[in-house]
């Protein structure tokens, strides 16, 4: 009987765990960090170009409004980066895990030709950017006159 109460026990702590585990890998919704990573994304002047993210955007809606292509533009989004999300929680509870500083940031739109989507990666401290996609590249540099 005793033996059967401790493997009760045990069972019912790692299901409690499990759940925990769960819990803290599960998506959160967007707080100060990621839009302090989107509005990094969006004021970021890679190296020998003079226009920043938001602005290269803003003339790509231009000419493609113009060309008889407009954008309906979709929203900015930004995340932690996929192995960053249980350390980012735990750093909440124990300070010997440092808190995550990667972001995932991502921002579509839709034309005639579908729906596009860019993706990039920053670091919050470094302020580090990453395009991770060919339409985020694209996006980086000017377009052309």
């Amino acid at each position: 009987m005793r033996q059967a109460y401790a493997y009760h026990k045990r069972v019912a702590g790692l299901v409690a765990v499990g759940c925990l585990f769960l819990w803290a890998c599960g998506e959160r919704p967007m707080g100060a960090k990621e839009e302090q990573a989107i509005q990094i994304i969006k004021g970021h002047t890679p190296e020998g170009e003079m226009f920043s993210v938001i602005s290269n955007i803003e003339k790509r809606r231009a000419n493609a409004g113009r060309e008889g292509n407009p954008w309906s533009m979709g929203r900015w989004e930004a995340g932690l980066l996929e192995g960053d999300r249980l350390n980012n929680e735990l750093s909440n509870y124990f300070n010997i895990f440092e808190a995550s500083s990667g972001r995932w940031v991502r921002f579509g739109y839709t034309d005639e030709d579908g729906t596009h989507e860019a993706e990039w990666e920053t670091d919050l401290y470094r302020k580090h950017v990453i395009a991770k996609n060919d339409l985020a590249k694209e996006l980086m540099t000017a377009p052309p006159e």
